[in-house]
């Protein structure tokens, strides 16, 4: 039976599916982080001792994590693009073999590092480390799902994101890994034992420290009351008029209102009929037509039904928001050719009050780092607010995957980041990235905060575009280290 087990172990398609398994379980479930610290040392041994050829690696690896890791995607497109199930499964195939390419590309230049020779081993995995961070940044991805993002719950660690970004944890991850595949091949057991042991130790770190509570140094704040209806607009309305009493500002989800056509003046009068409650101001997402064009927009709405301010979508969901290759694809699904597309939108910070704005973030637009953290303007963001439709996700844990992935907002900026979900989750998250207050998927309930308004920016915020070109610059330096050693 052990010799069974032994040959198992052994086997290269068994540590195939292990090393996927551990690297896809933490986005299904964060709290198992310490699962991804182990996922790409399997990796360098099929590698480097098994030598596996790195393409055939790369691409069953990205095929198969995806399509595992983002089951429910072929659900969405059958909710959302109202096609077949077979089409909505060689779509998510197609995307899950495209994704494939980040895989071959880092397994591939990892295997030229440290395949043939022991010299300058240091230096090779820095660069595989570093370049690993530069492809992670500059793959062009639909949902990012970056390695930094598994260690979300990992308190303190995470705290450093305000300093250096989700990128510091993905460096994190990929030491770790490396330090266990370096022990394993030097058939240092002690040595190895002795390292899992203070990584268990570093795991329970912040149960076995005093925990302090994040203090808030601000003189300004807002009442807010998040709504989630579960995709019926009628909870919208009852659940708002429940303690209206100095609510500053009620938060609805993306796509409360169908459609307002902002060439209209007062364009937003019709919606005396249907709010029936005394409120100081709104902001809720709708479809909104300008000119000629149609948005997926954010609007702020003040108790006398003006339209106070307004920021449009601007990362697009392909297939969902825009329709590339109409005309061919439209052969094979007839009503493609029907679909409207949006347009996108600019950087803006949305005016809440005379000396507060937010940064805006509709669906899935918090999960990019970069989206709106270039808006630089003489006016600070107070705060930061997702609303969101996750309904296509249907009872998938893609709405959980998008709570998770979208905490790094708050730390990267130290302010408190507010999501107001269609049918969950909905929550606050504070800026040191606790969930403070949630709504599970598919209830329907609201949350009445008295929210701390933080204009102090964070080391990250200020310098990260700097920090960006550290990792660049730092990778060139290894190569040309790498080369001035090999000469001498």
């Amino acid at each position: 039976m052990l010799n069974k087990m032994r040959t198992i172990i052994k086997n290269d398609v068994f540590l195939l599916l292990l090393s996927i398994t551990l690297y896809v379980i933490p986005f299904i479930s964060f709290n198992l982080f310490p699962l991804n610290w182990i996922f790409f040392s399997i990796i360098l041994y099929l590698l480097t001792i098994r030598k596996y050829n790195p393409v055939l690696l790369g691409f069953l690896f990205g095929l198969l994590s995806i399509l595992i890791g983002q089951y429910w995607l072929t659900e969405t497109l059958i909710s959302l693009g109202k096609i077949p199930t077979y089409q909505a499964l060689i779509v998510h195939i197609l995307y899950a073999s495209y994704e494939s390419i980040f895989f071959i590309i880092l397994f591939v230049f990892s295997k030229k590092l440290i395949d043939k020779s022991k010299e300058n081993l240091l230096i090779n995995y820095l660069l595989i480390i570093f370049f690993w961070i530069i492809v992670e940044n500059i793959f062009p991805r639909i949902f990012p799902y970056k390695l930094g993002n598994t260690q979300i719950l990992f308190y303190p660690l995470n705290q450093m994101i305000s300093f250096f970004g989700i990128n510091f944890l993905s460096i994190f991850i990929l030491i770790i890994n490396i330090i266990f595949f370096e022990l394993y091949k030097l058939k240092k057991i002690k040595i190895f034992y002795f390292f899992c042991t203070i990584m268990v130790l570093f795991i329970y770190s912040d149960k076995l420290l005093v925990q302090k509570e994040y203090l808030i140094k601000t003189s300004e704040s807002l009442k807010i009351s998040i709504i989630q209806p579960n995709n019926k607009k009628e909870n919208l309305i009852k659940l708002s008029s429940e303690n209206t009493d100095n609510v500053d500002l009620y938060i609805w989800p993306e796509s409360s209102i169908e459609f307002i056509d902002l060439n209209i003046k007062n364009n937003l009068n019709f919606l005396r009929n249907r709010i029936d409650f005394k409120f100081n101001k709104i902001i809720f997402g709708s479809i909104t037509k300008k000119e000629e064009d149609y948005f997926n927009s954010a609007l702020v709405m003040d108790k006398n039904f003006n339209l106070v301010d307004y920021k449009n979508k601007k990362k697009l969901l392909i297939y969902g928001e825009y329709y590339p290759f109409k005309k061919i694809i439209s052969k094979l699904i007839p009503r493609y050719d029907n679909f409207i597309d949006l347009k996108k939108g600019k950087d803006k910070f949305i005016k809440i009050k005379k000396d507060i704005f937010a940064e805006i973030y509709i669906c899935y637009e918090d999960l990019f780092e970069n989206n709106l953290s270039d808006n630089k303007t003489d006016k600070d963001s107070g705060l930061l607010i997702n609303i969101t439709n996750d309904i296509w996700y249907g009872d998938s844990i893609a709405s959980y995957q998008h709570l998770m992935l979208s905490i790094p907002r708050s730390l990267e900026q130290n302010k408190f980041f507010i999501r107001s979900a269609n049918n969950g989750i909905s929550a606050v998250i504070s800026p040191n990235g606790k969930i403070l207050r949630k709504i599970d998927a598919n209830k329907v309930d609201k949350i009445i905060f008295d929210l701390p308004i933080i204009k102090q920016k964070t080391f990250y915020y200020e310098n990260k575009k700097n920090i960006y070109n550290l990792f660049y610059l730092t990778f060139i330096i290894l190569i040309v280290l790498k080369k001035f050693i090999k000469k001498f």
